[in-house]
């Protein structure tokens, strides 16, 4: 145990501190000053309360001691002060070393001059440390230096080499404004208050390595110009690096924000990295400038906000956002990659500008919002997987993009998209909507895949702008109809499609109003032109029946007889039944057949009477006759038999050419 006052028992003639035998350079020349314990020291390096005066005159003696060589230094070496000390404004001209010196009281340094090394490695600072607006002119070492309140370097200026190598700041430390020169090294220090580097400037390379920051770390505005090494570090609190400005290559990977970390309007002018970085709480990047972003692997456990930042080059590949992702208004001028990146939560990359961007094996769990972004160049999506909602209203894609193996599991919406390359839907999957209302396609449009369209899916290409039709292909898929309305499909390819729901659409239009008739009749005939065209004849002649259908429809549910197409489905389901076609014309012959059998004809040229009915069979046979355009014998005579003949002659060879017609595209099915 200590004790608190010293013991004059020692032979003061034959003395030597019983301090550590390197510190015993510091107190040469000094007499045994006082026993503490079992050990003899002098008056510098006795460890308690002692005489002041004494203890004064002492090191002023050193102060003013006339520096015989040039190996000569400030030596403090283990030096236990007991109160107060104050060297302000003090002008060390060489080397000054405080190695392992205990401060007991205030250590004031403000406005020193260390013009040499300044060691103050293994030093104890019990209560306020001060070097603020201290210039350090050699090398300043401070390493397993303990800080137990206030540390301020606030202003200070670092010429050399700064070392803080495993200190411990249990007090608030101020290095606002400070100049560091040279290389700086806080590696495996520990800040456990608030720490602040607001202004200061790091001019050479800077180590914040392997440490951590129990309280809030404030970098506001400061400046790296050399290499600015954060990596392994851990903020326990939020970390401020406003405004900050990374001028050379920095790192933060494996670094560790558990509070939030503020990262707004920083500039990084080359290669920064995040990899494997976890953010535990919110990240702010709001209008940040990066040249090289990487942030592989790095976990968003809260919003991250890249809202207006400007990046060239971004790697977010395998990155995981677990709260929402904002890049709202981001500009990438290169490469952006968030492949296999994984967005928990929303995604919002509302009006942010790509170069080339990559989204390939990305996974958005809920809404992805990328509403009037733009992509100068290749865009790729492959393989990505939107579980919810994806939002590409207004996106403009001036080059390819590419959805290859997509799947999107909710809502699709492309409405007023320009596509002005080729678009790629090979193998995707659209388990709802997916809405292309007003897009304009520049180029290839492809869509291939048997899982395309699910039979939850509806796909609508309306009102889009198609300028060149003849590249837009469906491959090896399932299509409805309906889906081309307000389209003109003549020109697309449809390749090994599947066409469902047909008769569907027919028995729905019964309750649907007259524009969607209409706008049903255009498109099937437009899609039975495609079909003719193509020499696909069934494709053709089921679209055929249903544009017709769908006029015949329009009105009264279809019980229109003054309508000449209600007479072209009664007599031939519009020339593609045969069965129909001839059965209305066997009934044709056998009405008029009846018919024959009761009016008069002339038979005057043969055996009397002169005028009669035809009898059953002769009548069949005259039926027949005129309906293939003869004339037989005998002539009609009364007004009605003339009447008959004539209906006949117009409505039997016309059914005829029906049967005829319906029987050539039976053939050419």
């Amino acid at each position: 145990m200590l004790e608190s006052q010293p013991t004059q028992t020692a032979d003061p003639a034959a003395f030597v501190c019983d301090c550590e035998e390197w510190q015993r350079q510091a107190c040469a020349g000094e007499e045994f000053y006082a026993q503490f314990g079992n050990n003899r020291y002098c008056i510098l390096h006795f460890p308690a309360d002692k005489d002041q005066e004494r203890f004064n005159a002492a090191v002023l003696r050193k102060l003013n001691a006339w520096l015989e060589s040039y190996q000569q230094a400030y030596d403090f070496q283990g030096v236990w002060f007991p109160v107060e000390i104050d060297f302000s404004q003090h002008e060390f001209t060489t080397a000054a070393d405080f190695s392992s010196a205990t401060f007991n009281g205030r250590a004031l340094f403000y406005g020193a001059k260390f013009m040499g090394t300044a060691r103050f490695e293994n030093a104890r600072f019990s209560s306020e440390a001060i070097f603020g607006h201290a210039t350090f002119a050699g090398e300043a070492t401070f390493e397993s230096t303990r800080f137990g309140k206030e540390a301020d370097f606030s202003s200070a200026t670092f010429g050399a080499e700064a070392i803080f190598l495993s200190a411990v700041f249990s007090g608030e430390a101020n290095f606002r404004e400070a100049t560091y020169q040279a290389k700086t090294s806080f590696v495996y220090a520990a800040f456990e208050r608030r720490a602040e580097f607001w202004f200061a400037k790091f001019n050479g390379e800077t180590y914040f390595q392997q440490m951590a920051f129990d309280d809030a770390a404030v970098f506001d505005s400061a400046t790296f110009n050399g290499w600015a090494h954060f990596d392994q570090t851990k903020f326990n609190s939020f970390a401020v690096f406003d405004r900050a400005k990374f001028d050379s290559i920095t790192e933060f990977s494996r670094v560790r924000f558990v509070g939030e970390a503020d990262f707004h309007s920083v500039k990084f002018s080359q290669n920064s990295s995040f990899r494997s970085a976890i953010f535990e709480a919110e990240a702010r990047f709001t209008a940040a400038t990066f040249e090289f972003a990487i942030f592989d692997s790095a976990l968003f456990s809260k919003n991250a906000d890249f809202q207006w930042a400007n990046i060239k080059c971004a790697g977010f590949g395998g990155a995981r956002f677990v709260g929402i992702a904002g890049f709202q208004s981001a500009k990438f001028s290169e490469d952006a990659i968030f492949e296999g990146t994984d967005f928990q939560g929303y995604a919002d990359f509302m009006e942010a500008n790509f170069d080339e961007v990559s989204f390939n094996l990305a996974s958005f769990s809920a809404e992805a919002r990328f509403t009037k972004v733009k992509s100068k160049g290749l865009a790729t999506f492959e393989s990505a997987k939107f579980k919810a909602g994806a939002d590409l209203t207004g996106a403009n894609f001036e080059a390819e993009a590419n959805f290859r193996s997509a799947v999107f599991n909710g809502n699709a919406h492309f409405s007023s998209t320009v596509f002005g390359g080729k678009t790629y839907f090979s193998i995707v999957v659209f388990e709802n909507a997916a809405n292309f209302v007003h897009a304009t396609f520049k180029d290839n449009l492809i869509f291939v895949g048997e899982k395309l369209f699910t039979e939850s899916s509806k796909l609508d290409l309306g009102l889009s702008i198609i300028e060149k039709p003849e590249r837009v292909s469906f491959h090896h898929c399932q299509l409805r109809p309906q889906w081309f309305l307000l389209t003109d499909p003549r020109k697309f390819e449809f390749d090994n499609v599947e066409w469902i729901g047909l008769e569907d659409e027919l028995k729905q239009l019964k309750a649907k109003g007259e524009w969607n008739h209409k706008q049903r009749h255009i498109v099937y005939r437009q899609l039975a032109t495609n079909a003719e065209e193509n020499h696909r004849y069934a494709e053709a002649s089921e679209f055929r029946f249903a544009s017709l259908e769908a006029r015949r429809l329009e009105k009264f549910r279809g019980f229109v007889p003054w309508r000449l197409e209600w007479w072209y489905w009664l007599a031939s389901c519009y020339g593609e039944s045969v069965g129909r076609a001839f059965l209305v014309f066997a009934a044709v012959i056998l009405l008029f057949t009846l018919g024959y059998t009761k009016v008069g004809f002339d038979y005057s040229a043969k055996t009397p009477p002169a005028i009669r009915p035809l009898e059953w069979k002769e009548a069949a046979v005259y039926s027949l006759n005129v309906s293939i355009l003869q004339k037989p014998e005998p002539r009609p005579f009364s007004t009605s038999a003339k009447l008959l003949v004539w209906l006949e002659t117009v409505l039997g060879p016309a059914q005829a050419a029906l049967l005829a017609l319906a029987v050539r595209r039976r053939f050419m099915r």
